[in-house]
C-alpha cells in the first residue's frame, strides 16, 4: 500500500508530508504551549514533555520507554510511560471532573464546589474537627449508601453546609445516585411559585439523595407556606430517600418544638444526629487569611 501511494506522490511532496523528529517536537511544543495557556494541570504538561523528550515519572521514578516510529510517512521517536501512575492520575482527575459536574447539576452553590473532607482545615477547632470526622465516617463505612442520612445542627458558621456537600461529593464518587441540593429559601420560593401544589414535591422526590440546607427558615414562614414545606419534609423522611439536612437549631429539643414530634422523630430515626460545636469556622478562616496577607506584606516591606 505504501508503495502505491508513494508512486502517486512526487518526491518533494513526500518529504513535506513525512513526520520527522524535528516536526514532531515542533508540533508537540505548540500543543504544550497551548495547554499551558488553557490552564491545564502541571501533571499534564510534565507528562507531555516526557512524552517528547523522555524522563522519569515524578511519582514513582520509573523511566519513560522510547518508541521508534519508522515507515514511508514517518521517522521519529517518542516516549511512553513505563508505569501506570499517570493513567491512574488521569482516571482520578476525570472522575473528579464528573463529580464537579454532578455537584453543579444538583444545584450546589458555586462557593461550595470545592468543599470536601480534604479541604477542611482541621486545625481551626477540635469540636468542629470531631463533628467533621463523625460525618465522614457515615459515608466511609457505607451507612449513607444503605439509606442512612445525617442531620447537621449547631451554631451559624460552623461548617455544616461545607460538610453536607463533602458528604455528597463522596457519595457521587462511588454511586450513580441522583442528587439535589435544596436551600430552604429556594424551597419556600418554589412552593409559592407552584401555589401550594404537589408538583414541586414530586420533583424533589425523584432524587435518591436530598440535601436540605438551613431547615430553620421553614418554620419562620406563614402557616400556609409552613404547611407545604412540612409536607415536603414529611414526604422525604417517610420515604427511603437519603436525607442530609443542616440547621442552625442548637438542640434536638428545638427540632421538636419547631417541627413537631411526628416529623422530628422520623428525622432522628432516619438520620445520624451530629452537633457542630465550637468556633465560628468562617470568621476564623477569614481572620487567618487576613493575618497571613498582612504578614506577607510586612515581609515584603522589610525586604
Amino acid at each position: 500500500m505504501y508503495r502505491r501511494i508513494g508512486e502517486v506522490l512526487q518526491e518533494g511532496q513526500m518529504d513535506k508530508l513525512k513526520m520527522t523528529d524535528e516536526k514532531f517536537r515542533r508540533e508537540s511544543q505548540y500543543m504544550i504551549d497551548k495547554y499551558k495557556a488553557q490552564g491545564e494541570p502541571d501533571a499534564v504538561i510534565e507528562h507531555m514533555k516526557r512524552h517528547v523528550s523522555g524522563g522519569a515519572c515524578s511519582t514513582c521514578g520509573t523511566e519513560y520507554k522510547k518508541v521508534q516510529v519508522k515507515n514511508p510517512f514517518a521517522e521519529y521517536s517518542y516516549y511512553e510511560p513505563g508505569c501506570k501512575c499517570f493513567k491512574e492520575w488521569e482516571r482520578e482527575r476525570n472522575a473528579n471532573i464528573e463529580v464537579q459536574e454532578s455537584l453543579e447539576l444538583a444545584g450546589v452553590p458555586q462557593k461550595y464546589f470545592q468543599s470536601s473532607f480534604e479541604s477542611w482545615d482541621y486545625s481551626v477547632d477540635q469540636g468542629l474537627t470531631d463533628a467533621m470526622k463523625k460525618t465522614a465516617e457515615i459515608v466511609q463505612d457505607g451507612r449513607v449508601l444503605q439509606g442512612r442520612g445525617a442531620l447537621l445542627y449547631g451554631m451559624v458558621g460552623t461548617g455544616k453546609t461545607h460538610c453536607a456537600v463533602s458528604m455528597l461529593r463522596e457519595v457521587l464518587k462511588v454511586s450513580t445516585y441522583n442528587c439535589t441540593f435544596e436551600r430552604s429559601a429556594d424551597i419556600i420560593s418554589k412552593i409559592i411559585k407552584y401555589e401550594g401544589k404537589d408538583t414541586y414535591i414530586q420533583e424533589v422526590m425523584a432524587y435518591d439523595v436530598i440535601i436540605l440546607d438551613d431547615l430553620g427558615k421553614m418554620y419562620m414562614q406563614n402557616e400556609w407556606v409552613k404547611e407545604r414545606a412540612f409536607t415536603l419534609l414529611d414526604s422525604i423522611v417517610s420515604s427511603e430517600k437519603v436525607l442530609i439536612a443542616t440547621t442552625n437549631l442548637e438542640s434536638l429539643r428545638e427540632l421538636d418544638d419547631k417541627f413537631g414530634m411526628a416529623i422530628s422523630s422520623r428525622i432522628i430515626g432516619q438520620c445520624e444526629m451530629i452537633k457542630f460545636e465550637g468556633t465560628d469556622y468562617r470568621k476564623l478562616k477569614v481572620t487567618r487569611e487576613l493575618r497571613k496577607q498582612k504578614e506577607g506584606q510586612h515581609e515584603l516591606e522589610r525586604k
